[in-house]
């Protein structure tokens, strides 16, 4: 024979007369009401427990991985609306002391996330399911606005690049063009002429001569003396305009 569970009814909670309860049996109402009374309180405790136990934790977590990952998954599938704006709003309230956090973060475990990504990449990469394959529009758009918007990276990366293609080595930093125009005094090193906005960013030593594609091999010139100097070995170029005779 089975036995016919008989289900008591929920007695209601002798604080609110409320028949909602958690698992535990507590009524829900209360419970929440006494977490926001004490929210500041839990959260030191928390905070403390989580310093004080932190190798346990870690431990625990990663033992029991396999177990919590489908769930997190199912509620985050099932929430993704709120959590969404759950996340925009701690951004939002916390958008400085993330920054910081994650510059921290980036300067000790970069070159660990940077390898990581790349092996990633190599895996998965198909040249015919890229964004930018998949919407030629948008990203010559995209590409267009971040061109217009960061001059100064742009013609980083241009060189960077055409470095890449020759396999030369070396690869150019970050606001390199700002010093140079502050050590150049805003002048061509070719004529000496003010290098007015069209200026170009100019390898010393041409990478077709063997010139590397490093900081201490850059400077800037203004078009028409860039487009004149082409690849020729800067003392013969020189020469050819009247110096170093």
């Amino acid at each position: 024979m089975t036995a016919t569970a008989i289900l008591s009814p929920v007695k209601p909670c002798k604080k609110c007369g409320g028949s909602d309860r958690v698992p535990s049996g507590a009524c829900r109402p209360c419970s929440a009401a006494a977490y926001e009374a004490n929210k500041s309180n839990i959260r030191q405790r928390q905070k403390l427990y989580r310093e004080k136990n932190a190798a346990k934790i870690a431990e625990s977590s990663k033992a029991n991985a396999h177990k919590h990952k489908p769930k997190r998954r199912i509620w985050a599938e099932a929430n993704a609306e709120k959590l969404k704006a759950d996340r925009a709003e701690y951004w939002k309230k916390n958008k400085e002391r993330l920054k910081v956090m994650k510059i921290a973060y980036w300067a000790e475990h970069g070159d660990q996330l940077r390898s990581n990504a790349r092996a990633k990449y190599k895996e998965t990469y198909d040249p015919d399911q890229t964004w930018a394959k998949l919407n030629p529009e948008r990203n010559k758009e995209t590409t267009a606005a971040w061109r217009a918007a960061n001059p100064e990276l742009r013609i980083i990366w241009e060189q960077n690049r055409r470095a890449r293609k020759r396999a030369t080595g070396g690869e150019l930093s970050s606001g390199l063009t700002e010093k140079l125009h502050t050590l150049q005094k805003g002048k061509c090193t070719c004529c000496h002429h003010p290098l007015g906005d069209n200026f170009h960013l100019d390898h010393i030593m041409p990478l077709a001569l063997g010139g590397s594609n490093t900081d201490d091999n850059m400077q800037l010139l203004r078009a028409e003396c860039n487009l004149s100097k082409n690849a020729k070995h800067p003392v013969d170029f020189m020469q050819s305009r009247g110096f170093l005779l």
